[in-house]
């Protein structure tokens, strides 16, 4: 199997094609006669994949300065005895060392910063939580390419915002905390969780269920390349300038250039026919759920209008969760003695995603384990965030594409057509065939194996930083868990063949996405965060290692939820001898 991106438009139909066979794109084709277009106006993954990796170079290359930047301005207002910050007009000049070691030390700057960080995180993760959803649903209807620029749109406010606070932080109202605008531009405009959601609708509109996950595994591992090699490219350019501020220009010149090349260059990978489809389809959803919720009135609540209202004013409160909504469970086909079943897999399969996503929330805790019981710096923190990312990047890269390329690649057995004029010769060719009736695997019960393997591999992480006894055995530990990342592109394949039901002919990827987005950031904004940071402020001074412990029971929670996923079989087949062979003799 190649990861070379299958044509947008399939050949027609035969009559006595199977439906069980058909990928979506033959059913509905996202880009009716691209294979006429020249290359550059055909939708494929590797748009996407060709810019991911230096995106994320730039985005990860500020991480550190605007850490540095928010202490200075602490400094400067808190502790003007330490700082050389009088005024905004010659902050960061070059040669401009950073905050004296005394000023770092103080616990009013600590705190001042410590607060400034919760907000805007907290601020973040909600916004980001409520919008991205909605714009998972609007790339459904305006393309993916737009949603992929306006998510930037917001990343590039928000340099600018820290930009703006450099030279005028003095002037601004509330200091450096007009700071917090950078955290809600990037909320409202859905973030890092909305593009997500958007890049993985992309490549699932240019890909197929075999390709998807290798697809989804070189976008996360070339993520993590950029991620684990821009701090090194900051630290480079502030070691050239001697000041810090110029990593923030080079980072909104690259949110311009990345929103002119999604906007003028890429191809959209949803039709105007598809989006008017996927469109219809939602309008009629929703008249048959106010048709229901009609019905379901009774001419009591109808009069207690009040009580209506609120009710209604209570669900428009909650309507960020509706992404959620397309993981409820699933009505089954009636079985043959008249028996109606859900589907609860897509269900499981969400919640399980959810659970393992709240370990995202305790990335700043191990820094600061690190930190304060090894006495790490930041030189030493750097090399070790840069190996782990090289190791996440190897995974996703290597070796869990090529997992998937040959545990796919397995020759399925023969499906026998159950329509087809030439039945009685196939039968009478057929007679040999003893073995009985079979059903063909899924074509994501490997995604599922990989899925819990990564979960097995994230438990034995644990069960390391929870028994180490110094760095090195840490060390070893942290950097195991590079080899679970591939969990996320895997239960995500997992999930949109799941969603797209047994005949493979719904698209809805975007809606899809966007709900495990809104997951994504609920988890790991808001309730991960929430969860390690209370469990480590309780127990750093007594066992500090209490976060592993909690991360470890997460792992266990997720792999016996993963456990209850039943993945139903394709097509009846029948293990058959080799015709041609049986014509020799």
């Amino acid at each position: 199997m190649s990861l070379q991106p299958e044509p947008a438009s399939q050949p027609a139909l035969p009559q006595d094609a199977s439906i069980e066979n058909i990928h979506p794109g033959e059913l509905h084709s996202q880009h009716p006669g691209s294979q006429d277009k020249p290359w550059h106006k055909v939708p494929s993954p590797w748009w996407l994949l060709s810019t991911i990796a230096i995106a994320a170079m730039f985005a990860s290359s500020v991480i550190a300065p605007q850490t540095e930047f928010q202490i200075s301005l602490a400094c400067a207002e808190l502790r003007p005895e330490y700082s050389a910050l009088r005024d905004g007009s010659i902050f960061m000049r070059p040669g401009h060392s950073g905050p004296s070691a005394e000023c770092k030390a103080d616990p009013a700057v600590q705190e001042a910063v410590a607060t400034l960080s919760t907000i805007m995180t907290t601020i973040y993760g909600i916004l980001s939580c409520l919008t991205t959803g909605w714009w998972g649903k609007l790339s459904d209807r305006y393309g993916r390419t737009r949603v992929l620029g306006v998510t930037a749109f917001g990343s590039f406010i928000s340099i600018c915002i820290y930009i703006l606070v450099a030279f005028a932080y003095d002037k601004l109202p509330g200091g450096y905390r007009f700071l917090i605008l950078s955290s809600i531009s990037e909320g409202i405009f859905g973030g890092m969780a909305a593009g997500a959601a958007a890049s993985h609708a992309y490549i699932s509109d240019c890909s197929d269920e075999i390709t998807r996950s290798g697809w989804f595994s070189m976008y996360y591992g070339l993520l993590f390349a950029g991620v684990a090699f821009g701090p090194t490219l900051g630290a480079v350019l502030i070691e050239t300038t001697g000041t810090i501020l110029p990593v923030f220009y080079l980072v909104a010149a690259g949110y311009v250039a990345y929103i002119a090349f999604f906007a003028l260059v890429v191809p959209e990978s949803l039709s105007v026919e598809a989006r008017r489809d996927i469109a219809d389809k939602r309008r009629a959803v929703a008249a048959a759920r106010e048709e229901e919720r009609r019905a379901a009135t009774t001419p009591a609540e109808t009069q207690a209008g009040g009580d209506s209202k609120f009710l209604r004013l209570a669900s428009q409160s909650l309507i960020f969760l509706e992404p959620l909504a397309i993981f409820l469970p699933r009505q089954k086909a009636a079985m043959e003695n008249g028996r109606k079943q859900k589907d609860w897999n897509l269900t499981i399969v969400a919640i399980a995603f959810g659970i393992f996503t709240l370990l995202q929330g305790s990335y700043p805790y191990k820094f600061q384990y690190a930190i304060g019981m090894f006495g790490w710096d930041s030189v030493q923190l750097g090399i070790w965030l840069t190996f782990i990312g090289v190791g996440r990047a190897l995974n996703l890269c290597v070796v869990v594409p090529l997992a998937t390329k040959y545990l796919k690649r397995e020759k399925q057995p023969i499906a026998l057509p159950t329509d087809s004029p030439e039945s009685e010769p196939l039968l009478s060719d057929l007679e040999g065939c003893t073995a009985p009736a079979q059903l063909a695997r899924h074509p994501a019960q490997y995604d599922l194996i990989l899925t819990r393997l990564s979960v097995v591999n994230e438990f034995l992480c644990y069960t390391i930083l929870t028994l180490s006894v110094g760095p090195k055995s840490w060390t070893l530990g942290t950097q195991l868990s590079s080899f679970s990342t591939g969990f996320a592109p895997l239960i995500q394949s997992l999930a949109l063949s799941l969603v797209r039901g047994e005949n493979g002919n719904e698209n809805n990827a975007g809606a899809l996405f966007g709900g495990l987005s809104v997951l994504q950031a609920l988890c790991s904004g808001i309730v991960g965060p929430f969860i390690f940071g209370t469990v480590y402020v309780v127990t750093v001074a007594t066992f500090p290692k209490t976060i592993f412990c909690v991360a470890l029971s997460i792992t266990v929670i997720t792999f016996a939820l993963l456990g209850a996923v039943r993945l139903p079989g394709r097509a009846p087949v029948v293990e058959c001898p080799d015709v041609d062979n049986a014509d020799e003799q």
